[in-house]
């Protein structure tokens, strides 16, 4: 007889899944990764991108930070760590990437028209402001400033 046995993070439960805590969250994003059939170097990179994000912001948890910590974040890649524009690109997807998962899990959450994100999809946002735009956007809020008013 074959008793099905199911794997989590911490431990293996007979006949089912093992009660314990949730999943990290890179665990949830390696997982969300694999899920959509990525590549492991687009895992290996995202998660990269992510830890290193969280890490610049003293280890606050990413629901906490938003628009502004990207922006800043991705500002001091180009200018602190002198960055070529495609590795900012990429940080800036493994972002995007993290906050569109974390609206997904949470039923009302996420960009679009209604609350205040772009209506014309990633490019049209990226023309009319540039990452920040996009990023805010992204998660559903207006940058702070227009940059086009000046």
């Amino acid at each position: 007889m074959r008793v099905a046995v199911a794997w989590t993070a911490d431990r293996v439960c007979e006949g089912g899944i093992a009660p314990g805590p949730p999943p990290r969250l890179l665990d949830r994003v390696r997982a969300s990764i694999r899920a959509r059939h990525y590549s492991q170097r687009t895992e290996k990179a995202y998660v990269h991108w992510i830890r290193r994000y969280i890490l610049f912001h003293g280890k606050r948890h990413p629901e906490t930070l938003g628009a502004a910590e990207i922006e800043s974040f991705l500002s001091a890649l180009a200018v602190q760590g002198k960055v070529a524009a495609s590795t900012q690109n990429q940080a800036l997807a493994a972002l995007l990437f993290l906050y569109d998962l974390h609206a997904r899990a949470e039923p009302g959450a996420g960009g679009g028209e209604e609350s205040g994100g772009c209506a014309r999809g990633l490019r049209g946002c990226a023309a009319s402001g540039g990452r920040a735009s996009v990023a805010a956007a992204r998660l559903g809020r207006r940058a702070a400033a227009d940059p086009r008013s000046d």
